[in-house]
């Protein structure tokens, strides 16, 4: 009567140790795409850029020429709960007499508008 009540009390704490409680998927910042970064060119003023991409999430006081688009997505993984899928964009913006010099940071890595369809 021991063995079973033994065997079954391994089996049920170790199953536990696999079972996680649910885990909300966490997004935060400015989600840039292809498609509106593709609107941006330097020699563009600030007023531009904004109606572009939205308002940047980091404006320096120190730095006022540098806009920060950052983006952060923490999500559950796809086959275990317990390790996360983490996916961070940055990117930075720098004007020179409030027009834009130049683009920096994860441009070439940037989502699509619209995800891809499936078949």
């Amino acid at each position: 009567m021991r063995l079973p009540f033994c065997a079954f009390c391994a089996l049920f704490f170790t199953a536990c140790s696999y079972i996680t409680p649910y885990k909300i998927e966490v997004q935060q910042g400015n989600l840039v795409t292809q498609e509106s970064m593709a609107r941006v060119k330097t020699g563009m003023s600030k007023v531009e850029v904004r109606s572009a991409l939205g308002t940047p999430l980091l404006q320096d006081v120190f730095h006022a020429g540098r806009w920060d688009y950052y983006f952060s997505n923490d999500r559950p993984g796809r086959f275990a709960s317990f390790i996360r899928d983490k996916d961070q964009r940055r990117i930075t913006l720098v004007f020179e007499n409030d027009k834009l010099a130049r683009i920096e940071g994860d441009v070439n890595s940037l989502p699509p508008d619209k995800p891809a369809e499936k078949k």
